[in-house]
């Protein structure tokens, strides 16, 4: 149904409606009112009383219908009450059609306004419907809103409560069209607002401070991306903070360089648009770049000539063989222990039976060799020996050994050139699938003394004796 049934509604032309007895001596917002009317039509009607000569008497509607003619309409919606009606008759009738109908909400919101337009107040309306004076009022707002959010309202896209989160855009034709943009791409209707709203007070306070910076004859500078400028930027904001000039506000002031740039929050940053011009100066934060630059021209000059120094002397300690055979072999072997992985120094630790915390953490097993290769050169080769064997059986206890596959074939090689272990022959095919091919070709694929295979060439065709390369 619609809220024709309620009251007698009609389309009636402006020529007939007579305003008079209008306490107002001014009517305010017209202008705004009728560019909504023009936008979205006329959505609430007003309230008409027959006239005996003819025509109609306004009752209740007098911007609405001001706002009606400065829009160009030539007829508007009335509802028609009886001349001199009762009021709380009129408003009797009204609620009974209201309990008597199953109303959309829509609806019941026109209905409220209209029993409002009899000139009931909020208090006895409430009170007739059984519900609170703000509630009326939060429907008497939605029966304002504009055509297009009653249309989501009916088609069910929002309820009559979301539509009342508009009422704060409602007053701007642009921000209301942002919020159900940004609706129709998804968003619920509150964020839309609260968004649409923070961004026009952000908007004010924009144009507030850009004003004030006007007026204090401060230059105004592009914001800098994500609030920062870079370090090695002339432009450095005035404050206390790294890289800030630090110089007080009222002293800058009175510098050529004096700026300020306003933040996504439409608030002043004040900047200095030339530190270089506060460089070395005592309490000023800015450092002097051209003395540093100079300095770090001199170190580097410096160093490079102590490298170069350095690197002759050790090549011709080399050539003179200045190192003991004890020092290189110490240097050479020290440096294979610090570099091994912690995986391979747990298998080595465990080849010299040396007793590992378990709860050391994962440097455990190398402090432990470690402090084993501090007990002489021969206690530095067996760890070195150690932790070469321990590449190999971690690979080749591993599931994949791609990264230690050299490791891995010299470790074979060894085993079978010492004779210190037969592999069995699942040992030879596992690290026979896993090994590169270039691999199986240059590891000892022969026992010392045994004869040589004509086929060992080939991965298909060789015994288990040839595979292990």
């Amino acid at each position: 149904m619609t809220t024709a049934t309620l009251l007698n509604v009609a389309i009636i032309p402006l020529t007939e409606i007579r305003d008079v007895g209008n306490v107002r001596q001014e009517l305010r917002g017209i202008e705004d009112l009728a560019e909504s009317i023009r936008r979205h039509g006329m959505l609430t009607a007003v309230t008409v009383e027959p006239h005996p000569d003819g025509g109609y008497t306004l009752a209740a509607g007098s911007r609405r219908l001001a706002a009606a003619r400065l829009a160009g309409l030539d007829e508007v919606p009335a509802v028609i009450v009886p001349p001199g009606g009762d009021v709380e008759r009129l408003l009797k009738r009204a609620v009974e059609n209201i309990d008597r109908e199953q109303l959309t909400d829509l609806e019941a919101a026109d209905a409220m306004q209209q029993l409002l337009d009899l000139g009931a107040d909020t208090e006895l309306v409430a009170a007739a419907l059984h519900t609170t004076p703000d509630n009326i009022e939060a429907w008497r707002v939605v029966a304002g809103l504009p055509t297009l959010v009653r249309e989501l309202i009916e088609a069910g896209t929002m309820t009559a409560r979301d539509a009342h989160e508009l009422t704060a855009v409602s007053e701007s034709g642009e921000e209301l069209d942002e919020c159900l943009r940004r609706i129709g791409e998804g968003w619920n209707v509150k964020s839309a607002v609260e968004t649409v709203v923070r961004e026009r007070k952000r908007r004010l306070e924009e144009e507030k401070t850009r004003s004030r910076l006007a007026k204090e004859g401060c230059a105004i500078v592009d914001s800098p991306n994500y609030g920062y400028f870079a370090h090695n930027s002339k432009v450095q904001r005035l404050g206390q903070g790294h890289g800030d000039v630090h110089i007080a506000k009222r002293e800058h002031i009175k510098q050529p360089c004096h700026a300020a740039f306003v933040d996504k929050d439409g608030k002043a940053n004040y900047v200095c648009t030339d530190r270089s011009r506060h460089a070395g100066v005592e309490g000023s934060g800015v450092p002097d770049l051209k003395a540093e630059r100079a300095t770090k021209r001199a170190e580097k000059k410096l160093l490079r000539e102590a490298h170069a120094t350095r690197f002759r002397a050790v090549g011709e300690a080399l050539r003179n063989h200045a190192f003991t055979h004890d020092e290189a072999v110490a240097h050479v072997l020290t440096l294979w222990v610090s570099e091994a992985k912690p995986a391979v120094c747990e298998v080595a630790a465990e080849l010299l039976g040396l007793v590992v915390a378990k709860d050391g953490g994962i440097r455990a097993a190398e402090e432990a060799l470690t402090a084993r290769a501090a007990g002489g050169e021969g206690c530095l080769i067996d760890v070195a020996l150690a932790i070469a064997l321990a590449a190999g059986e971690h690979g080749l206890t591993t599931e994949r050994f791609d990264y230690s596959s050299e490791a891995v074939a010299a470790h074979i090689g060894l085993l079978r050139s010492t004779g210190i272990h037969d592999l069995a022959e699942v040992e030879v095919a596992a690290a026979r699938s896993r090994l590169p091919w270039d691999l199986r070709q240059t590891a000892p694929s022969q026992a010392e003394g045994e004869e040589p295979d004509d086929d060992a060439g080939d991965p298909a065709k060789s015994d288990t004796d040839g595979a292990a390369a």
